[in-house]
Formats: C-alpha cells, sequence, structure tokens
C-alpha cells in the first residue's frame, strides 16, 4: 500500500514538473518576437467629437514615431485633453504593437491635436469616442504608411481590437460633411438613428409615416460599420472599397 502511494506520489510530482517545463517552453516558442523601429513615420487622420454647445467639431490628429525609450508626448492647441484621452492613448499604443509586432518600448510617440479650420472655438476631446482613431494612426505612424486622409472614424476601442459604441453620432456626422470628409466609419450597429422623422403621403387618402433616419442621411456622405481596428484599416489604406 505505502508503495503504491509513494509511486502515485512520484507520478503527480513527474507530471506537474512536466508540465511547468512545457508552460515555461511554450511561454518561450509562442511568444512572438518584436521588430524594432528604425525610421521615424508620421500619420494624419481626422478626430471627431461634440463642443460644448452640442454641436459637432473636427480636429487633426498627427502621430509622429522615431526610435526612442518608449515616451508618450502630447502638444495639444486651443484644447482642453481630458484625462480618458491619455488611457486612449495608452491603450492605442498597446494595440497597435499587438498589431504590428513591433517593440513600442523602444519608439517615442507624439500625439499632436488641432482643431480644424472651420472650427473656431475652444473645446474638448473626449478619450473613449476617439479611441480608434488614435489607435489607426498610432499604427500607421509606426509603420510609417500614410492614411486617406478624406476618410475619418469614431468609436472606442478595447485591447483586442473591436470598435465599442459611442455617442453623438448624428453630430459627429453632421462635422464630418462639414470638413470635406468622404467617408465616415462608425461602430457596427449604429448606423440607425433613434428618431424618426414624419413624412406626408397623399393618394386617395393621406396619411403620416414616420421613417426612422440613419446616420448616412443624416451626414449626406458614404457611412460604413466596422467592427475591428484591421477593418476600418483597410479603409484608410484604400485596400476595401466603400
Amino acid at each position: 500500500m505505502h508503495r503504491e502511494v509513494a509511486v502515485l506520489v512520484l507520478g503527480i510530482i513527474v507530471v506537474l514538473a512536466a508540465v511547468d517545463y512545457l508552460d515555461i517552453y511554450l511561454k518561450d516558442e509562442v511568444a512572438p518576437e518584436l521588430k524594432p523601429v528604425t525610421e521615424p513615420g508620421t500619420a494624419r487622420i481626422r478626430l471627431l467629437g461634440v463642443g460644448p454647445e452640442g454641436s459637432g467639431v473636427a480636429a487633426w490628429l498627427t502621430v509622429e514615431s522615431k526610435p526612442g525609450t518608449g515616451k508618450i508626448l502630447a502638444d495639444i492647441d486651443e484644447l482642453l485633453f481630458f484625462s480618458d484621452v491619455q488611457v486612449s492613448i495608452r491603450e492605442a499604443k498597446s494595440i497597435a504593437q499587438s498589431i504590428t509586432g513591433i517593440d513600442l518600448n523602444k519608439v517615442d510617440l507624439l500625439y499632436m491635436i488641432e482643431l480644424d479650420a472651420v472650427t473656431s472655438n475652444r473645446t474638448t476631446v473626449a478619450g473613449p469616442s476617439a479611441g480608434a482613431g488614435l489607435t489607426i494612426a498610432t499604427i500607421a505612424a509606426v509603420e510609417g504608411e500614410a492614411l486617406n486622409e478624406s476618410i475619418t472614424i469614431t468609436g472606442d476601442v478595447d485591447l483586442s481590437g473591436n470598435i465599442l459604441s459611442v455617442g453623438g453620432l448624428e453630430e459627429k456626422a453632421l462635422a464630418a460633411q462639414r470638413a470635406g470628409i468622404s467617408l465616415f466609419l462608425i461602430p457596427a450597429e449604429q448606423g440607425a438613428l433613434s428618431r424618426s422623422v414624419k413624412r406626408f403621403k397623399c393618394d386617395e387618402f393621406c396619411r403620416i409615416d414616420y421613417i426612422r433616419q440613419d446616420v448616412e442621411s443624416v451626414a449626406g456622405i458614404p457611412v460604413r460599420e466596422v467592427s475591428t481596428i484591421e477593418e476600418a484599416y483597410a479603409y484608410f489604406k484604400n485596400e476595401k472599397l466603400v
């Protein structure tokens, strides 16, 4: 009996040791080796927000990257920078590293936000809805790729690169139209607005129809729903047709 117990205990110890070894081995094997950045890069993208008076506003975001020690710097112009924007920038850096495989702990990133020429009032850029734009611009900067600047996006983003819902779509759509945007990307399943408009129709009888509006009809420009950063990035690289 004692011998059987001893054999059983020894077997368990061997199995646990093998599991520990395999775990360490797999971590070493599976963990991808991050690439360095050797050249500086710059990317520009339009960000959209809602001003203090409830109207949509547009701002230019420029991201510059260069080899460094992982510093994140911000330069803003006539703009209030919410603390949640800082959180969104850190998240954008993390997602960009995951997607590109570039070691951003060895890259310095400079984020510059300035109001669009058509927007003169001092305003605020809130973080969550700028998350997708921050992430896409960060990826482009570290990859040294240019973005289609006639496209814009709004959307929160999680660390897996999924684009999440945001508010103020109608106001942002109008701001995009005023800024001359050719394509507005929004989170999936947010294309329909929560309000309807009255339409009178008379043939033999007159009736009132309530038609639910969507973001595209309000904006007067093409609007597409996107679910992930990779899907949205394909539009900015002109790899996905409108």
